[in-house]
């Protein structure tokens, strides 16, 4: 049986304008009844995607909310898509001016990591909570029927957000 939805109506959009558009739900979670007591609050969520006609599925088993641990401060490879890196670290780098023992490039690494998560949090904020955000403002524009010239914007930001979490999953 078709385990139902929420989200989006459809799973895949041709993408065309006016009449020609194609909406319709062509993918489907499905299970039995020994699958559903199994697994009874299954829910089946359809998401907004910025690279494909097709919308993905995200099937969740349960509710499970995940411990939050203090992030360890580290260079983050998506700053470099940013063109003031070069600048923020040059200016922080500067003033610090270690001299030639170890304890004062140290310290002088740990001034320019402070000023990089101040920089970072004011251009970059939290990627997957910016994420979810578009996926809604995407969603949202598709269910509008909205022109397609700004679904196509918010799918390249979107896009661009993706980038940045996939580099931060890759490091």
């Amino acid at each position: 049986m078709d385990l139902g939805f929420s989200g989006i109506p459809y799973t895949y959009d041709n993408g065309q304008v006016g009449n020609r558009n194609v909406r319709v739900r062509l993918d489907r979670a499905c299970a039995d009844e020994a699958w559903k007591d199994l697994f009874p609050f299954t829910q089946v969520d359809h998401l907004a995607s910025s690279c494909s006609d097709h919308c993905p599925l995200l099937v969740r088993l349960s509710h499970v909310e995940s411990p939050k641990n203090k992030a360890t401060p580290r260079y983050e490879i998506m700053w470099e898509r940013h063109p003031a890196l070069a600048s923020v670290i040059a200016d922080r780098w500067g003033k610090s001016k270690p001299a030639g023992t170890l304890g004062a490039v140290r310290d002088a690494l740990k001034e320019t990591m402070v000023k990089l998560r101040s920089w970072s949090k004011e251009n970059f904020g939290h990627v997957t909570s910016k994420i979810e955000k578009l996926w809604g403002q995407l969603a949202e524009l598709q269910l509008q029927d909205a022109d397609r010239t700004l679904i196509k914007q918010k799918m390249y930001q979107l896009d661009e957000l993706l980038y940045k979490e996939e580099m931060l999953w890759l490091q």
